[in-house]
């Protein structure tokens, strides 16, 4: 009976927990940017790792609110085709979805989507599968979220919604700032 007692006192201990635990992962600005593990339509995986010593202008969001935020991807892919060619490799355009919605059967219908939209936009798009990045970073589901990474991996901008024309450029400037930093 006593064991049963303390067991279900562990269970409520650990349960009520696991919301502090989570948020210790969040991507706020000025803090290291978490971890994470993504991969591409055609199987190719991305960690943050791979990404040290680059600019990473990061896009997440749901296939329902991809649209939102087209003028900021544009204004994105216009500075990184102004760049010279040593500059574009310092700067990573990230676009990730949110695919833990997608269920086991329907995977592969899911990967071939996230590759024929890859090609559409010249870019590799990720997808998240289980949600971990979402939750380790704070991410709002069903909105699109956007952050910026800077090259020793300090989270320097981060929104939520869409970015109206005035925070683009503010955007730019700092991407701008960013890349010539060493």
């Amino acid at each position: 009976m006593a064991g049963k007692i303390l067991l279900i006192i562990f269970i409520v201990i650990t349960g009520a927990g696991l919301p502090l635990m989570s948020g210790a992962n969040k991507a706020e600005v000025g803090a290291t940017a978490p971890p994470f593990h993504v991969e591409a339509g055609d199987g190719r995986m991305l960690t943050l790792d791979m990404l040290k010593g680059k600019v990473v202008a990061l896009l997440y969001e749901t296939r329902g609110v991809v649209k939102k935020n087209e003028r900021l991807k544009q204004e994105l892919e216009k500075f990184h085709y102004d760049q010279p060619d040593s500059v574009k490799k310092e700067l990573i355009r990230l676009p990730i979805i949110n695919c833990s919605s997608s269920p086991r059967p329907l995977r592969r219908i899911w990967q071939h989507k996230l590759r024929e939209y890859s090609d559409s936009r010249g870019l590799v798009i990720y997808g998240d599968w289980d949600a971990t990045m979402l939750n380790d970073y704070g991410f709002k589901n069903n909105e699109s979220n956007f952050i910026i990474i800077d090259k020793k991996g300090i989270v320097r901008y981060s929104a939520i919604g869409k970015v109206e024309k005035e925070r683009c450029e503010d955007i730019l400037r700092l991407l701008g700032r960013l890349l010539r930093e060493h």
